[in-house]
């Protein structure tokens, strides 16, 4: 037994060690989500409000290539599109590297639908799940109240640079990079501002009838929501509020998604 579990504290989802999976413990508090109306950038859906959250579990970075592979070749999926088979036995499955998507190993998974990442999380189980927009962007600030988790200003801002944090239009050469490599915000969270947009569990809605206490979104509708903005996108769109929205059957070579579980399971 663990000290942790000797104590009754909270443990990391049990998952597969060769997934590779690194946890990071969220605790929970009261924050204003959305921005105020002076924010440069600011859209007119990001209505400032108050919102309380329980504590969660969220993966350090985002679900990598290597990672979804593990997965596809685990569930003996049939390929096609973005993903295909390979091998003369055809068991095995691998990135289509003639599809012009972002392929290498560390580097965050794209071209997969909001289905696709629900199903990657149903298979790694033990109460995984995609983050509520709520979680997200509680998660994004790491108790900043800027409109970046470093602060104020997305160029520069108190000795700190979006470049340090994020893969963007100035810096990320029109493609996604390997996870983990810019620096980590206050929670020790990688890539939370660019790189990838990220697939939330929530459909799209305006904030106004939101509850404050652990939203879920509404209850159906027709886009999902998408957050963090990634390498094609300027500063302002990769603010901690910036909402984007998509179509969930959308495969596209800038969106990803990372994972989410609950303390208690």
């Amino acid at each position: 037994m663990s000290m942790e579990e000797g104590f009754g504290m909270p443990m990391p989802p049990r998952t597969d060690p060769a997934l590779g999976i690194q946890w990071v413990r969220v605790e929970g508090g009261r924050f204003l989500m959305g921005s105020p109306a002076d924010e440069e950038g600011r859209g007119d859906d990001e209505w400032q409000h108050e919102v309380k959250l329980s504590g969660f579990w969220m993966s350090a970075t985002v679900v990598t290539n290597a990672q979804y592979n593990a997965f596809l070749k685990a569930m003996e999926a049939k390929g096609g599109g973005v993903w295909k088979r390979v091998g003369r036995s055809g068991s095995a499955y691998n990135l289509n590297t003639n599809s012009g998507y972002f392929y290498e190993g560390a580097q965050p998974v794209v071209g997969v639908t909001w289905d696709d990442a629900m199903a990657f999380c149903e298979w790694v189980g033990n109460g995984v799940t995609l983050p509520t927009e709520a979680q997200w962007e509680y998660a994004c600030r790491a108790g900043s109240k800027a409109a970046y988790g470093m602060g104020a200003d997305g160029v520069q801002v108190n000795g700190f640079n979006l470049g340090d944090y994020a893969w963007y239009d100035k810096n990320a050469g029109r493609r996604t990079h390997a996870v983990g490599k810019k620096r980590a915000n206050a929670f020790g969270l990688y890539d939370m501002h660019g790189n990838v947009w990220e697939w939330c569990s929530d459909w799209y809605a305006r904030y106004e009838d939101s509850p404050k206490r652990n939203p879920l979104g509404p209850m159906d509708g027709t886009d999902r929501v998408v957050r963090g903005g990634s390498w094609g996108d300027g500063p302002r769109v990769c603010r901690c509020a910036s909402r984007g929205r998509m179509d969930p059957m959308d495969r596209v070579i800038f969106l990803g998604f990372r994972l989410v579980a609950p303390l208690e399971p």
